[in-house]
């Protein structure tokens, strides 16, 4: 079933899983090619040189090493895709932030700019107010320069008929005073309002230019904070490049080591043929291999679906169970498994006792090498037994069998 990222990153055709094949070639039988003993490996480096068998030894382990290093950066790739993603998501929020003050500031700016509007308004008006009362204060001095106002008080004594007369006219000269008085009181007046007013008005206007460069400074800060979300989307278009790209150089090299694979396996023989025909199958187990084999680097579908796919493989036509777990013991009970046995012929139903609760069951390709689904990320896989071991105890091997 299921096994952990970790390990499906690594290492398809162990040396361990190579030097069986070889050690086949020499007529050796290694039943645990996980557990090759020191002694074991140094007669594998002991084989003619020139031997076929050699040869596509050499050309798999460095078509292994190649898939290796292949899986390698991808899953570098694959580690570096959260952070890129997460810078690309942090400044487009902080653009997003930036926009938003940016349209704050643009609205109290354009609040600020109203203000300043109105004052200018208000000091229009005074303004006015202070030119009617100019016009009139100099409609006041050219009268008096044409009229000589200085000599006014004289004139009235000497136009004067009798004291009555004369009272009358120092009285109307006293209002005409009197009224220019108020008129330049109110010219003071009116200037110092207009002071007052434009002071206001210098306070509005730096208040709006402060609010006007608030909204400058965050549309540079978005454009920073853009261009920034960009640089991250082009890592992130980027490690996903490289990773569609090892990803196919992977498939491409997976291939290499099926076609080698086949190869080898042609120039070993099968020493122990293949499994027995079973019950309830519509492939024979040199077919159901064949079947597996084209979903080497490929059948993301069967991810998680291990059961499944040694099913399919063999065209189960009996009864299909739940779990591999459950497949094992069926098999067991109709006295058509091998418990234990490290060495099953190619084509048999092998199973382990994995961490998941329905254990792994999987398909002897031959040569310690097994075809399994979860072997290469989420595809089926070619890998050497000893792959699977690490996962839990290894149960045996058995004949397909589906009553």
């Amino acid at each position: 079933m299921a096994f952990s990222n970790a390990r499906r990153k690594y290492g398809l055709i162990s040396v361990a899983g190579v030097a069986t094949c070889s050690l086949l070639a020499s007529g050796i039988v290694v039943t645990n090619p996980g557990n090759a003993a020191p002694s074991t490996l140094n007669a594998i480096s002991a084989l003619p040189a020139n031997s076929k068998a050699d040869q596509l030894r050499a050309k798999i382990k460095a078509a292994s090493k190649a898939v290796s290093e292949s899986k390698e950066a991808v899953a570098a790739s694959e580690k570096k895709l959260p952070g890129a993603r997460a810078k690309v998501s942090e400044a487009q929020a902080k653009e997003v932030a930036a926009r938003a003050k940016q349209r704050e500031a643009e609205e109290q700016h354009d609040a600020a700019l109203k203000k300043v509007g109105a004052q200018q308004k208000r000091i229009d008006a005074v303004k006015a107010e202070i030119a009617k009362i100019q016009l009139r204060i100099a409609a006041i001095a050219r009268h008096n320069y044409i009229s000589g106002a200085e000599n006014q008080e004289l004139d009235i004594l000497l136009e004067s008929q009798d004291p009555a007369d004369f009272a009358t006219g120092m009285e109307s000269v006293r209002r005409v005073a009197r009224s220019n008085a108020n008129l330049f009181d109110q010219a003071e007046k009116l200037k110092r309002e207009l002071d007052k007013q434009m002071q206001t008005l210098e306070e509005l206007e730096r208040a709006a230019q402060e609010k006007a460069n608030q909204a400058a400074g965050h549309a540079r800060q978005a454009q920073v904070m853009r261009a920034e979300a960009e640089a991250a989307k082009r890592e992130v278009e980027s490690l996903l490049a490289q990773q569609k790209s090892e990803l196919a150089n992977g498939r491409k090299l997976l291939n290499k080591v099926r076609e080698q694979y086949d190869e080898l396996m042609a120039s070993l023989g099968a020493p122990r043929g293949y499994a027995k025909g079973g019950k309830g199958v519509s492939r024979s187990p040199k077919e159901a291999v064949a079947w597996a084999m084209q979903f080497v680097g490929n059948g993301a579908y069967y991810d998680n679906l291990c059961l499944k796919f040694v099913d399919d493989a063999y065209g189960a036509t009996g009864s299909r169970v739940g779990r591999a777990i459950d497949q094992w013991y069926r098999a067991k009970a109709a006295g058509k498994a091998h418990p234990g046995d490290r060495n099953p012929p190619i084509g048999a139903q092998v199973f382990w006792w994995s961490n998941n609760d329905a254990r792994h069951i999987a398909l002897y390709a031959g040569g310690g090498m097994i075809i399994s689904t979860g072997a290469d990320y989420n595809r089926v896989g070619l890998v050497p037994w000893s792959y699977f071991d690490g996962y839990g105890p290894y149960l045996g091997w058995a004949e397909p069998y589906y009553p």
